[in-house]
């Protein structure tokens, strides 16, 4: 007995393994027996809080406009056919009990920068830093008239050369030097002197034999000195008076190849009257000249006879001068080397953007976003000649506040596009493309290209824009695309708009 006590005193109580399975099983089955007990009751509390998505934006008038899923009859991929919020905001009411909200929010892009175009003139030695076509102009001095000491006219001095090039300058060539012929006015005592040559140089790196040569653009000599006469006055037998030679004008150009353009030379008359004799350059030859280089005007077009470049001198007996005041001694030469700059607009910054940040709720009875609006671009003049560019303005701001005006998420818009300082003259100059954000996009994306530009996506996808003209993005908070310059039709093109800031708001 006392043995049987001692036994039971040390056995010890539990369950055994098949005893736990079969608990743990009949506890399995009375849970899934209340999933649809509990879903059934989770579904009744979000009834009114199923998936959505609002978005709120501007629509290509400027106005505010926003979109709520399954509500909304527009289109979701154009904000032109969205309802009109009426004020600069979007006002959005949580859907009652909905809970877990991702919000995308972004800053307006600014606008691309126009294109302009700055015309460039050199009178003087001067570093080649753009490739491209120059246009110049070479005009030899004007020859001395001749002396007189009788009762008779001598000669007038001959006009200088005229030469007009058109020169398209590779990388090779560093620098352009030139002369300007002086007038002559140093003869002898009765014959007068020559007028001094004029001529434009290139320098440049030849590859083909490792020589830094020099060419001759344009050279155009100096026209010759009038004849004089002398003697008694009843005889007045020596001296020729004849006029003088006239200047000519060329080339070593065509020395190397494909860069010769085009080069006109005008010969510059020697004319005798009554009481005048001096070289001249035709009038027509004037015009011609002055509309080559326009807008620089060379000759004066009110007067073609008074402060011309390389007119001979005008005798007058003994005098110098004749009643019309000419002076006696010829005008200098000139030289002048142009160039067209074009420079192109830089695309707009995006705006400052963030996807999907995520509220479990939203402590507030509404939400305001206030959208910001697009940068507008830069407004292309055609008829300047200074070279600035209009640059592009900045996007507006994004901001979501709750009902109190406390802001709880905000992103500024990006900068306006600047100039795109250009390389070459009298080419196209493509705009630079407007920086892009990673947000929502219609089917058709429409990205902010540069005039005369494109756009590469992807290896299957690439955007061209054949206008000179930039333009504007369908998505949200992208730049505007910069405006090119067309050589063809000398036009410099405007810089696209920014696309609109936006707020998507989904549970």
């Amino acid at each position: 007995m006392e043995k049987l006590s001692q036994i039971l005193q040390n056995r010890k109580f539990g369950f055994s393994l098949a005893e736990a399975l079969i608990t743990l099983l009949i506890v399995c089955i009375i849970t899934l027996a209340s999933i649809p007990v509990l879903t059934k009751k989770r579904r009744n509390l979000s009834a009114d809080s199923s998936h959505g998505k609002w978005i709120c934006t501007r629509n290509s008038e400027g106005q505010t406009v926003f979109w709520l899923d399954n509500t909304s009859s527009g289109d979701p991929d154009n904000p032109d056919t969205w309802d009109k919020a009426g004020n600069n905001e979007c006002k959005f009411v949580p859907p009652l009990n909905a809970r877990n909200f991702a919000v995308t929010i972004a800053g307006a892009g600014g606008g691309g920068a126009s294109a302009t175009k700055l015309e460039k003139f050199w009178t003087s030695d001067f570093a080649v830093e753009y490739t491209g076509k120059y246009r110049m102009v070479a005009i030899g001095a004007g020859g001395d008239a001749g002396k007189s000491r009788c009762n008779k006219n001598s000669g007038g001095g001959g006009g200088g050369g005229i030469g007009y090039l058109e020169y398209n300058a590779d990388e090779n060539v560093t620098q352009i030097t030139m002369y300007k012929g002086n007038p002559g006015n140093s003869g002898d005592n009765y014959n007068g002197a020559e007028g001094g040559d004029s001529f434009i140089k290139a320098n440049r790196y030849n590859p083909s034999t490792g020589n830094n040569d020099t060419i001759t653009l344009l050279y155009a000599e100096g026209g010759g000195g009038g004849g004089g006469r002398w003697g008694a006055d009843n005889i007045c037998g020596k001296g020729s008076g004849s006029a003088g030679s006239t200047g000519n004008a060329w080339s070593d150009v065509a020395a190397w190849p494909n860069t010769f353009r085009k080069m006109y030379t005008y010969p510059a008359l020697a004319s005798c009257g009554f009481d005048y004799c001096f070289g001249y350059v035709d009038s027509n030859a004037q015009r011609e000249i002055n509309y080559l280089l326009s807008p620089y005007v060379v000759f004066d077009p009110v007067d073609a006879y008074r402060a011309v470049y390389g007119r001979g001198g005008q005798p007058n007996r003994s005098t110098g001068r004749d009643v019309k005041g000419f002076q006696r001694n010829g005008l200098p030469g000139y030289v002048m080397v142009m160039a067209k700059i074009y420079k192109a607009g830089q695309g707009g910054k995006a705006g400052q953007s963030a996807s999907s940040m995520f509220y479990p709720k939203f402590e507030a009875k509404y939400l305001k976003a206030v959208i910001g609006e697009g940068g507008r671009g830069g407004v292309a003049s055609n008829t300047s000649s200074s070279g600035n560019i209009s640059n592009g303005y900045k996007g507006g701001d994004t901001t979501l506040l709750n009902d109190r005006n406390e802001v709880l998420l905000g992103k500024q818009g990006g900068a306006g596009g600047n100039g795109i300082e250009a390389t070459k003259t009298f080419v196209d100059t493509p705009g630079g493309n407007g920086e892009i954000t990673t947000l929502f996009y219609p089917k058709n994306p429409q990205r902010g290209v540069g005039g005369l530009n494109s756009f590469v996506y992807s290896s299957s996808e690439t955007q061209s824009n054949n206008s000179y003209d930039g333009m504007k993005s369908k998505g949200y908070g992208d730049g505007g695309g910069g405006g090119g310059y067309s050589a063809s039709e000398n036009k410099a093109g405007n810089g696209g708009d920014g696309a609109p800031g936006v707020v998507i708001i989904e549970w």
